[in-house]
């Protein structure tokens, strides 16, 4: 669709849906008949029909996003393969609930505009889509992978600040991965040590990580940055550091001594 070519295919089923990536969701029903699925200058139809002329009980559900001042991010709440957690991802928003998202995420994103520019230039560049998980009963939770770049899972933090958080602190860890997936920053091994943010010791890896995602807002924090330092410290004194990885490790160090903090 987004080429404007021309092209017409009959569409599997599951579960009663075809998923077209990166447009939205077709829900026929469990004994619907597989559709065909036409793209024509740019104008998809089902079967001859628009997606918003469906029949009977056949719905378009499109993907929709989240706006705000110099971004927009889909709000993935149709891929099958879109959630992580224990419980899987919420199911399809109503209107209302797509509503509350795009408040949320409005207020969250003007406090990193204000408060941390330089993290929203790179949030803005790279935060693709943001996947709602079901409220949990205890605080709010958010998980990213490696494996897929730009995505972040949460479920429906309860204020502006603390979304904005989830937000930087997360998007770290997504660039953090991406240079581990280009570098080998320490070397394996290297036992587990004490950190400031953990009551258990952790592995090398785990302190870099949270090392690095804390340093985002290291700058508000003089607790927060004297425990990224330590966990330098740390990491400095194991010996593991590959040569680039101390690199990254005395770049983290003058960001979490610099007075406005690391950007």
């Amino acid at each position: 669709a987004r080429t404007a070519g021309t092209l017409a295919l009959t569409v599997p089923l599951r579960r009663g849906a075809v998923q077209l990536p990166g447009l939205g969701r077709l829900v026929t029903g469990p004994r619907a008949p597989a559709p065909v699925i036409a793209v024509e200058d740019g104008r998809i139809t089902a079967d001859g029909r628009p997606l918003d002329a469906l029949p009977g009980q056949v719905r378009w559900q499109p993907l929709r996003h989240l706006e705000a001042d110099g971004i927009r991010v889909a709000l993935e709440d149709t891929d099958p393969y879109r959630g992580p957690g224990p419980t899987g991802p919420a199911p399809r928003l109503s209107g209302r609930e797509h509503a509350g998202w795009q408040r949320a995420f409005r207020d969250a994103w003007a406090i990193v505009r204000d408060r941390h520019p330089r993290h929203a230039e790179g949030l803005a560049a790279g935060l693709t889509s943001l996947v709602p998980l079901p409220a949990p009963p205890g605080p709010a939770v958010a998980e990213s992978s490696r494996h897929a770049f730009g995505a972040l899972a949460l479920s429906p933090p309860p204020t502006a600040e603390a979304f904005a958080v989830l937000l930087v602190e997360h998007f770290q860890r997504m660039k953090l991965a991406a240079l581990e997936d280009l570098y080998d920053l320490l070397a394996p091994g290297g036992g587990r040590h004490r950190v400031a943010w953990r009551p258990d010791p952790q592995p090398l890896d785990a302190v870099l990580a949270g090392a690095y995602t804390r340093l985002a807002l290291a700058g508000g924090s003089r607790a927060r940055a004297r425990a990224v330092l330590d966990a330098l410290d740390v990491l400095e004194e194991s010996g593991a550091a590959t040569a680039t990885g101390g690199r990254l490790l005395r770049a983290m160090r003058a960001g979490a001594l610099t007075p406005a903090g690391p950007e």
